[in-house]
């Protein structure tokens, strides 16, 4: 992750920080290691699920985008 910098992330979940800012969801280890590697280095586009409801947001300079179940985007 360090070395590649992708500009797409797809993921389950979302960050910790992102969770907590949305619904104040209590941190999980997934959502904290997905913390660090935004802290890493933060990509343009960041899709995931799990939280069955769609959103798009630009958050902390990235775009978070949560797909609701049987949701597609095009990119």
């Amino acid at each position: 992750y360090t070395q590649a910098r992708p500009r797409l992330v797809l993921s389950h979940d979302c960050p910790q920080v992102l969770a907590k800012h949305l619904w104040g969801y209590p941190p999980t280890y997934t959502r904290k290691l997905l913390d660090n590697l935004l802290s890493i280095h933060s990509p343009h586009i960041w899709v995931f699920g799990h939280h069955h409801t769609s959103i798009d947001i630009v958050y902390k300079g990235v775009r978070f985008i949560c797909l609701n179940e049987l949701e597609t985007i095009e990119l």
